[in-house]
């Protein structure tokens, strides 16, 4: 009988440091989850502040899109330019050969003064 009261006392020491061992492992595992559940809400709060800069970016990069000019509207601009340096460069053309009849005409109206002034004090 000693042998089994022996035995006991050995088989209730094990199993008590089996559970003391058992209940370790299980407060290690519950931190574990805790600090696994902090850091995956951590990770939340910040994809969230990410995301949030993103959209942030986003709009910015819209709203200096939107002030560029779009390529149509340049190409009719750059019509509408062309149009007018050929309609001045025609002006100007006849505008300097409008000038030049003009010359001829003052240049000939003071040739025939001339003219006239010297027949009269001539003749």
């Amino acid at each position: 009988m000693k042998d089994v009261a022996v035995l006991r006392s050995l088989v209730g020491v094990k199993f008590k440091s089996l559970r003391r061992l058992l209940k370790e492992r299980d407060r290690r595992y519950e931190d574990r989850f805790k600090g696994q559940e902090q850091a995956l809400s951590l990770l939340a709060q910040q994809t969230k502040a990410d995301k949030a800069q993103a959209n942030e970016w986003r709009g910015a990069l819209a709203d200096k899109d939107s002030r560029f000019v779009t390529r149509e509207a340049f190409s009719a601009v750059l019509d509408r330019v062309t149009a007018l340096e050929t309609y001045r460069t025609s002006e100007v053309s006849e505008s300097k050969g409008t000038a030049k009849f003009f010359g001829w005409i003052v240049a000939g109206a003071s040739l025939l003064v001339v003219l006239v002034t010297l027949y009269s004090k001539l003749g």
